[in-house]
């Protein structure tokens, strides 16, 4: 488990902002938009870094089937808390969006399909003579099938407004290996 804040105050940033004579702010001033009574500047502070991932927890467990040490299962549990990000106009104080947070639960099944040393007399045109040990495996990744969001892709509209849309990773995986030993 890590627990971590990372920020940053960059001296001497700061942006203009157009509001009304209410102080509710006006998006760009043209000739469609309420009229503009006054600029405000505002200084920005602290923001997070893009490493900014406040928590990160990971749990592996494995473990035999009891009285047969030929099967195995491993559990893998991780949960992320979201990174920050923002619309890609390389202003960095406008980077306080949050992904959401990476949750995954992984499993496996393990079996020993050949084992040298739990052999006592190996004949000598044995094919598996030359072999330490076989292990097959079946893993379910992201078993709960958890949409989890690496980024965005950034879309205009006509109003030349922009949009968010969410980059998922891939869904629920099915795996399998074969573990030869020589």
């Amino acid at each position: 488990m890590s627990i971590m804040k990372t920020e940053e105050d960059i001296i001497g940033d700061y942006y203009q902002q157009y509001v009304d004579e209410e102080g509710e702010p006006v998006d760009r001033p043209n000739e469609n938009s309420r009229e503009v009574a006054d600029t405000v500047t505002n200084l920005p502070g602290s923001i997070p870094r893009p490493t900014d991932q406040r928590v990160n927890f990971g749990l592996f467990f494995q473990d035999y089937l009891p009285n047969n040490e030929n099967f195995k299962m491993h559990l893998n549990l991780l949960f992320g808390t979201g990174l920050p990000f923002g619309p890609p106009d390389n202003q960095r104080f406008r980077d306080t969006l949050r992904i959401p947070p990476y949750r995954r639960v992984d499993i496996g099944f393990s079996a020993l399909l050949w084992d040298r040393e739990r052999v006592e007399n190996i004949k000598p045109n044995n094919p598996l003579r030359f072999l330490r040990s076989v292990w097959v495996t079946a893993e379910v990744f992201n078993l709960l099938g958890i949409k989890n969001t690496i980024s965005y892709f950034w879309v205009k509209d006509v109003t030349n407004r922009t949009y968010a849309v969410p980059n998922y990773l891939t869904s629920r995986r099915i795996n399998g290996k074969i573990v030869v030993k020589f």
